[in-house]
This record gives structure tokens, C-alpha cells and sequence, in this order.
């Protein structure tokens, strides 16, 4: 960003951003004086306070093209001035991205110039995609050297890339518990899984749960998945005249398509997966579990037992 004495309020200010070789060209009389046009400071501002969030917490890699993070800087206190900070990306954790994973080769980084009165700006890190299984990595946007009466509040950002490559179907079905909602959501797929391990506060990581039916099982049926958009909660169920209800009658589902494989009846190695209906929140609860079972039938009296939903794949070991 190129600089000009308007740019600034203050001559203070201006001062700060004449360096070596004046590239902005702020002192045109080369007397090591910026702007001096400018009128002075009288009172002694709060220095502005940086921070940064990751607006992009957890993507799937993707196998190939390119995927970008959106990182947002902002300041806060004083508007007033002419502020910069520098910012880097380096590799964290046991799997750190390295310079291999960015799309330009090199670990991305920069410099930021905040106008008078401008209070964020969008930093863009892109990653580059490739088919290669490996860990899911993990890398972090870390602000400084802050300039022009500035200080860093909160420095650093976390992000994961979230491996989608090579993946082995284990079957499993891993349970989070919604801590807003108050409701469980399962999934089959461990790219959703580690995209709401990563990127998803609300969402507590329980484990598996169960595992799924081979899906070229004989008898296995496909378990259909809808999102209810009043509630933010997902509704499951292998009954095709159900699914077709709740399409016809319930707006608010938006059909997401086949979750898992499942079987209608029980099989030599299957085990229920028991359902129930929470009044309080109009939404389902599912358990293999028939300890679990008999404990929200003893102590929660607003979930209503419905029967057994579909039969399911115990855990291995």
C-alpha cells in the first residue's frame, strides 16, 4: 500500500512511516521532517490493538486446484491513525504444513497498512490441493511488529487442513453432542468428522458409536439424512415411506441425501439402534446402547421412546 501525507491525520503519525529512502515519498524537502504540513498531535491516544480470527477454522484439502482461508484482522481502540503489523504463516502441531502445502511454494506472509478509520482487513492464505493421503495439518497466521502506535491484543490464528485423500472405510459412525442444541448429530464420514473436530466449538466429539452396514450387505438398506433448518438439527431415518412424509409435509427438512447403510431387521451380527423423540426440542436422539436407553427412559421424562429405529454394526474391540 503506497502512503501520501492525506493518508494522515497527523503529522506524528506521518513520521512513523518515513523510512529509509522515503518510498512513500513523505518528505519532499528531504529534511527528515514527514508531511510537515500537517497539524500535531495535542493529546496522547490509546495505541490500536490488533487481532486476528480465523474466519476459515477447517476445509478439506480438495485433490486437486487450490483452496483459500480467510483469516480477519482487525484493530481496535484508536481509528485515527495510520497503523501496519506484519503478518506469517508457519506450521503447528505433530502435522504441520509446510511450504509444500501453500500455493505459492513458500509459507505465505505479509504486511498490513490499516487507513484512518479502517478497522479490519482480510488476509487470504491458499492451499494447495493435492491426492496424496496424509494427516490432517494444521498451520497458524501469527500477527507483529506492529507500527504506528500499535500493539497486538491477539496474535496468533489456528486452521487444519482437513485430509480428504486415501481415506479408509472404516464403517464407524462417530456421535458429537450440539452444546447449543442440546442434541447429537452422526456422521459416517471422517472428512465431516475431523472438518467438526477442527472448525466447530459447539460441536463436543463423543466417538464412535457404531458402525454402519456394509453398504453390499444382503439386506442393507440406505439410512436417509435430513437437515431441519428451524431446529439446526439432522433427523435420520431407513423407512422410505418416512422419508417420503417428511419430505411431502415438513418443510423446514432439507433432504441431504443417504447417511449410512443400515438394516430394517436384525441380522446375525447386527445390533438395535434405539430412537427417541425429545418433546422439548422437537428433535430425535439415537443409541445403540441399552444401558443409555434405560437411563433417558428412567431420568429424562421429556424424550419419548419410539421403538427401535434400524439395526446397526456393533463396534469393533
Amino acid at each position: 500500500m503506497d502512503l501520501n501525507c492525506p493518508d494522515f491525520r497527523y503529522q506524528e503519525n506521518a513520521q512513523v512511516f518515513l523510512l529509509p529512502g522515503d518510498p512513500h515519498r513523505l518528505d519532499g524537502d528531504n529534511d527528515g521532517i514527514a508531511c510537515e504540513s500537517l497539524p500535531s498531535r495535542t493529546d496522547t491516544p490509546s495505541p490500536a490493538a490488533f487481532s486476528v480470527t480465523a474466519m476459515d477454522r477447517a476445509l478439506p484439502e480438495g485433490g486437486d486446484g487450490e483452496t483459500t482461508y480467510r483469516f480477519a484482522v482487525t484493530r481496535s481502540e484508536t481509528l485515527d491513525t495510520v497503523v501496519s503489523v506484519d503478518w506469517s504463516v508457519a506450521g503447528l502441531g505433530d502435522a504441520p504444513a509446510d511450504a509444500a502445502d501453500f500455493a505459492t511454494g513458500v509459507q505465505p506472509g505479509g504486511t498490513l497498512i490499516f487507513g484512518v478509520d479502517q478497522a479490519a482487513e482480510t488476509v487470504l492464505v491458499t492451499v494447495a490441493g493435492d491426492a496424496a493421503p496424509e494427516a490432517t495439518e494444521r498451520f497458524g497466521l501469527t500477527l507483529s511488529n506492529p507500527s504506528g502506535n500499535a500493539v497486538i491484543a491477539g496474535g496468533t490464528a489456528t486452521a487444519a487442513i482437513v485430509n480428504d485423500d486415501g481415506i479408509t472405510d472404516t464403517r464407524d459412525v462417530f456421535r458429537f453432542f450440539n452444546e447449543d442444541a442440546g442434541t447429537h448429530f452422526y456422521t459416517a464420514s471422517p472428512v465431516e468428522r475431523d472438518l467438526l473436530i477442527e472448525g466447530a466449538d459447539r460441536f463436543q466429539f463423543e466417538g464412535p458409536s457404531f458402525r454402519a452396514a456394509e453398504p453390499e450387505a444382503p439386506a442393507a438398506e440406505p439410512v436417509f439424512r435430513f437437515f431441519n433448518s428451524e431446529t439446526g438439527v439432522h433427523f435420520y431415518t431407513i423407512s422410505e415411506a418416512e422419508r417420503d412424509l417428511v419430505q411431502e409435509t415438513q418443510p423446514s427438512f432439507a433432504f441431504e441425501g443417504t447417511a449410512y447403510a443400515a438394516f430394517t431387521a436384525p441380522t446375525a451380527d447386527s445390533i438395535p439402534l434405539f430412537r427417541f423423540f425429545n418433546t422439548q426440542t422437537g428433535t430425535h436422539f439415537y443409541t445403540p446402547s441399552a444401558a443409555e436407553r434405560d437411563r433417558v427412559e428412567e431420568t429424562l421424562p421429556q424424550f419419548v421412546y419410539e421403538g427401535v429405529a434400524f439395526h446397526v454394526d456393533p463396534l469393533i474391540g
